[in-house]
């Protein structure tokens, strides 16, 4: 859905009379006036100048700006732009120049010159952002009617939302919401909305709990899911990461037990064969793993404990794999024997939290032989 929303506050203005008009809903479209009571109820700029204008909260797509004529004669300047906008999740990024404190332009066209001619209605940007800058670069006098942010935002009816009295929980839950709410609003559920407007299969599945716990089966889910199988070959990992190629099958069988899809699951199950080949080349009769960069996310890089994580991963995946297996009365024998191989070594962690979770998740689902914290054994669970 495309929300058209105009800015909240208009933060900071150059040379541009009238800017409170640009705050006031006017027709979404260009009128074909330019006298003097027209112009006094429109923003205009009398040179060159700038606007930064305040969209309130996080936002996902671009700006539409209408003009009307131009106060006095235009330059013959056609060919040149005469208008940049800069976009940013922050006031300080919006007024950045491209490499200043890291910024990039990654993903997302945040910084865009252009040609905004006189009597125009004009749409710009495709990024995430809440603050715009508008800089005019010539000394032409345009008179702006309108500048209106284009959202798009996942519009669906909600099945779950949160009732209880507790604020900062509602104030929570509202802004989590909204941030998955953004992510999915196309054919396909990103990592982000500014940067990585990509689909990330090892950060999706927080995404798919959250998406099916608001409102069910979400078909942009199944999507991104099937896009990511389909555009990865057996014979590589999703997104060139092992561990990502796990988490794939984790978010498989976990939609597929919340939905009970069965035509979406039934799609996936000659992957996960090919997949549970793969692993057992992987993992040797020791329960040695050879899966080359072992990864669980960027904070455990280098911490000891990426090991121990990928080993985690691996035994959730099967796990979840064999519980599939089952619902469709497949052979289960493969899963279950790298399942063994894996749980011949204990799963040892030194100290990164995320890992100490995915393990007390496995000994709770009762799927590992023993683990390790910090060089002492957490506790013994059947093997599956």
């Amino acid at each position: 859905m495309i929300q058209t929303l105009l800015p909240t506050k208009i933060v900071k203005s150059k040379n541009l009379v009238n800017a409170k008009a640009l705050k006031q809903k006017k027709p979404l479209q260009v009128v074909l006036r330019n006298d003097d009571a027209w112009r006094s109820q429109n923003a205009v700029f009398t040179g060159k100048g700038y606007v930064i204008l305040d969209f309130g909260k996080e936002m996902n797509g671009g700006v539409r700006i209408i003009t009307g004529g131009f106060a006095g004669q235009m330059r013959e300047q056609k060919d040149a732009p005469n208008v940049r906008i800069r976009f940013g999740e922050s006031l300080s990024e919006t007024c950045a120049e491209f490499g200043e404190d890291g910024l990039t332009l990654d993903h997302g066209s945040r910084d865009i010159t252009l040609i905004l001619p006189a009597y125009a209605n004009v749409t710009a940007g495709n990024t995430g952002f809440r603050f715009v800058r508008i800089d005019y670069l010539t000394d032409d006098i345009p008179v702006i009617q309108n500048v209106f942010c284009e959202n798009n935002i996942l519009n669906k009816k909600a099945v779950y939302t949160y009732n209880g009295n507790d604020k900062l929980v509602k104030k929570i839950f509202s802004v989590a919401k909204r941030t998955v709410d953004l992510c999915s609003a196309g054919d396909y559920v990103w990592d982000g909305i500014k940067r990585d407007r990509l689909v990330w299969i090892g950060d999706m599945h927080p995404e798919m709990s959250s998406l099916v716990t608001l409102y069910g089966r979400v078909k942009n889910v199944e999507n991104s899911l099937d896009f990511v199988r389909e555009q990865t070959p057996i014979n590589l990992w999703m997104n060139g990461i092992s561990s990502y190629s796990m988490w794939w099958m984790i978010t498989v069988c976990d939609y597929y037990f919340e939905t009970g899809e069965k035509a979406f699951a039934e799609r996936q199950l000659d992957y996960f064969n090919g997949l549970i080949k793969r692993f057992d080349e992987c993992v040797d009769q020791d329960g040695n793993m050879q899966y080359g960069w072992l990864f669980v996310d960027w904070p455990s890089c280098d911490s000891g404990d990426e090991s121990a994580g990928v080993r985690a991963i691996n035994v959730i995946a099967l796990k979840k794999a064999i519980q599939l297996f089952d619902e469709f009365s497949l052979d289960t024998s493969l899963a279950k024997k790298v399942l063994d191989k894996l749980n011949k070594q204990p799963i040892k962690v030194n100290k990164m939290k995320q890992i100490i979770f995915l393990i007390k998740r496995i000994l709770c689902d009762d799927l590992v032989d023993l683990a390790v914290i910090d060089g002492k054994p957490l506790l013994r669970a059947p093997v599956a």
